[in-house]
């Protein structure tokens, strides 16, 4: 089965191939045309050579016959791809040609020269496979040095130079083969990309399946969404209003329909499970709402700081029972551990609604990420102003190279055998409420093991 899909993968890549090549062939070949001419001119009136005339012959016909073929039958096609790279095997293959017919002159270094560049052009251009590769750059220099080494006397001075060539096709080749490999891993990556795009969106037609009773309700509030979308492009200010406008809007009668559905769910217990899913997505709607409309309000400037006066010790007993509700509404095995370090009369002068929010945010992710184990939360004195708070959970964890974007908007953890619900903007707003606050927010994750984070907060905030 992997093989036959490794085949598919390759005959995919290759039509990929043919299609950029044929695309490339409307702008390379007039330009390779129009060059040649210019040297047969060139050959012809000024030096006066009908023999490196004759060089030049093969590689005009083959790219006169590559631009016909691309106009008559526009469409990719892997011959195309094939005579293309024979065609870019025939420029040194002439310039090689032009080296034994001014053989002996003083023009042999600039020969050399015009041979070097020609294979550096077809080291960018090729894009054949290995044994393919391989012939394209031996075929040429193979033919060169039979002819040279049968039919002229090489002078001991001039090998240097043709083993400077040999040195060159090496490494060409290599950076001609590099460079396919990674045309090849772009292509496979975007592919299984398009793939996992693919499995997301059937996911998620299945979900909408759930929400077939609101879809009225839904249509008319997404033309008013959209026309207050178009508005507010006009500045941050009307956006932010309007945002704050729609959520009022729509927390309303969503939450007729939440207490329509527990009237329904009561008088016909056998309609609770699909009355469950209404709420459930209503209150995750809900929550997603509210959720953009304070990130719109952070990321516009447009949020102030309500300065209160407040217990440490109270402050992290409402953290704790926020943890434990959390774990007892998801229903999984999982266990929560609570150190505290702090003294009883520490105070806070700083915003709780602001502080509450941002240890609600990393609580959720915590409580989503982990489907077993532990929750660690842990609070001490750092410093004579400051009180570091650490969450660790025994979850999922973050690959390392997605940690240095993990407070990213919209950046979120994915497993391929699980879909995570939520926008992927709770840490966005951890980290732009604690900066608000005057604090710090770092993250430690081991994929696999487990995520820390830890959280500084200034206990005297000014305004």
């Amino acid at each position: 089965m992997l093989k036959e899909e490794s085949h598919i993968l390759n005959l995919r890549f290759q039509k990929y191939i043919a299609d950029n090549t044929a695309k490339r062939l409307n702008t390379l070949i007039p330009v390779a045309i129009f060059l040649l001419i210019l040297l047969i001119l060139s050959d012809i009136f000024l030096r006066h050579s009908i023999a490196a005339v004759y060089s030049r012959a093969v590689p005009l016909t083959l790219a006169v016959f590559l631009y016909l073929c691309n106009k008559i039958r526009p469409k990719a096609s892997i011959n195309k791809v094939v005579l293309y790279n024979i065609f870019l095997a025939s420029i040194p293959a002439m310039m090689f040609a032009k080296y034994l017919i001014h053989f002996g002159t003083d023009t042999n270094t600039t020969n050399i020269l015009s041979i070097i560049i020609a294979i550096f052009i077809i080291s960018l251009e090729v894009r054949a496979g290995l044994i393919s590769s391989l012939l394209i750059y031996l075929i040429p220099p193979v033919l060169f040095s039979i002819i040279l080494f049968l039919f002229y006397s090489v002078p001991h001075k001039e090998l240097l130079s043709l083993f400077n060539i040999i040195i060159i096709l090496i490494v060409s080749f290599f950076v001609n083969q590099v460079q396919n490999n990674f045309r090849f891993k772009t292509y496979v990556s975007n592919y299984l990309l398009n793939i996992e795009k693919k499995k997301l969106e059937e996911t998620n037609e299945k979900l909408n399946h759930y929400k077939t009773k609101l879809e009225d309700m839904v249509e008319k509030k997404t033309l008013t969404l959209k026309y207050a979308l178009e508005k507010a492009k006009e500045s941050d200010a009307l956006k932010t209003q309007f945002l704050l406008n729609i959520s009022h809007e729509l927390r309303t009668p969503m939450n007729a329909v939440i207490g329509f559905s527990d009237i329904v769910s009561m008088k016909n217990p056998e309609l609770k499970k699909e009355s469950d899913i209404i709420e459930n997505n209503l209150n995750l709607l809900l929550k997603t709402i509210e959720d953009i409309i304070l990130l719109s309000q952070l990321q516009s400037g447009q949020i102030g700081l309500e300065i209160s006066k407040f217990s440490v010790n109270e402050f992290n007993k409402t953290i704790l029972e926020r943890l434990k509700t959390d774990v007892k509404i998801s229903n999984k095995p999982i266990s929560v551990q609570f150190t505290n370090q702090i003294k009883d009369d520490l105070i806070f002068y700083s915003d709780r609604q602001k502080s509450e929010i941002i240890f609600k945010q990393i609580v959720d992710n915590a409580v989503k990420y982990t489907e077993s184990g532990t929750i660690t939360v842990s609070c001490k004195e750092k410093s004579e102003n400051e009180v570091q708070y650490s969450v660790s959970d025994t979850g999922i964890g973050i690959p390392s190279d997605e940690l240095p974007h993990i407070f990213d908007t919209f950046r979120k953890a994915e497993k391929k055998d699980k879909l995570f619900g939520g926008t992927g903007i709770g840490l966005s707003i951890a980290k732009q409420l604690t900066e608000l606050l005057k604090g710090k927010i770092s993250v430690k994750s081991f994929q696999n093991k487990g995520t820390t984070i830890t959280i500084i907060l200034r206990t005297s905030v000014s305004y």
